[in-house]
């Protein structure tokens, strides 16, 4: 992937990723908290950190799917999904499942007998995209809304 067409990819990504929080439940500064602290974390200024990896996967000249992959530099034979995406228009085409079997067959090929991801509970496609290749959930994070709380009437 080149510079532009990743630089501009991130941008379009960290928002997704700022509204998928929200979604989750993260209130909007705590999403706004995690995508720069993400930024900090992965990236040197603009550039990502060694490890990173980004994938295109075209169909003819289109762009059909796209892949983050990071090598764990603390477990190099693990490395970490951070982002797979299919154009809303060729959902459902079978495009995603091709990218996860692309990106494991890449990790296979360097080493790596361990792949992560995070998908949101919302996304029950991606879920049961994973689940069908073999992922299993190694833990689950749940909230729950409160009513507020209502006030007691004092009796006179």
């Amino acid at each position: 992937m080149g510079t532009e067409d990743l630089h501009e990819w991130l941008e379009s990504l960290w928002g997704e990723y700022e509204e998928s929080l929200r979604r989750s439940g993260e209130s909007e500064a705590a999403a706004r908290t995690n995508v720069a602290r993400n930024r900090r974390e992965l990236f040197d200024g603009d550039e990502p950190k060694a490890g990173h990896h980004f994938f295109v996967l075209r169909s003819g000249t289109e762009v059909v799917g796209r892949v983050w992959i990071a090598v764990q530099s603390e477990s190099p034979t693990e490395a970490y999904i951070f982002d797979v995406i299919v154009p809303e228009e060729r959902r459902g085409e079978g495009w995603g499942r091709e990218a996860m079997l692309r990106a494991e067959t890449w990790a296979r090929g360097k080493g790596i007998s361990r792949l992560g991801l995070n998908v949101f509970g919302y996304n029950t496609v991606a879920r049961r995209l994973y689940e069908s290749l073999g992922y299993r959930e190694t833990a689950i994070r749940m909230l729950k809304d409160l009513d507020p709380p209502v006030e007691k009437e004092t009796i006179h």
